[in-house]
């Protein structure tokens, strides 16, 4: 944005804080699908399990789990051996409902981007354009003036995904 130009100190603000939550859940949403998702489906090899990363899952695993899946966690998590990666997709992550809690943050973050969106598009004229597509499955939010837009996009799978174009 200060490459094309735009200096109001406001509207970086807002374009920063929106981009902070729309990366978070990105990132949420990588973590979430490169566990749970199928390779064909997403184009992506998971394996934060294997690789002993610091995911989402692997935070909110820690923040809930019991001793004994602590232990699973201590036992398996970082492993290549598959038998240990689906003790931690099964026994950990799916018994401490992660899905459940994942859908939860997702349909939230969803919720709070919008809201975002649109009350700088109603109070502030920042976005002073937005049109729906897809049946309601597709919104994008522009300000014409700056050549900037917020596109939120819902996949056939009920998989919200945002972009800043």
């Amino acid at each position: 944005m200060h490459v094309a130009g735009l200096k109001d100190a406001e509207v970086l603000r807002q374009t920063k804080m929106i981009a902070m939550k729309i990366g978070h859940f990105f990132q949420v949403q990588d973590d979430f699908f490169g566990c749970f998702s199928k390779q064909k489906v997403n184009g992506k090899l998971g394996t934060d399990i294997q690789d002993n990363k610091c995911s989402w899952l692997a935070v909110v695993c820690v923040q809930r789990a019991n001793d004994k899946q602590k232990v699973a966690m201590l036992e398996c998590y970082g492993e290549t051996e598959p038998d240990k990666v689906a003790r931690v997709k099964v026994e950990v992550y799916k018994t401490l409902g992660l899905p459940n809690t994942y859908a939860d943050y997702e349909q939230e973050s969803y919720n709070m981007i919008k809201t975002i969106v649109l009350y700088w598009f109603g109070p502030n004229p920042f976005f002073n354009k937005t049109k729906n597509c897809n049946n309601n499955n597709f919104k994008i939010f522009s300000n014409t003036s700056h050549n900037f837009s917020i596109a939120l996009d819902k996949s056939e799978k009920n998989n919200w995904s945002f972009q800043m174009i």
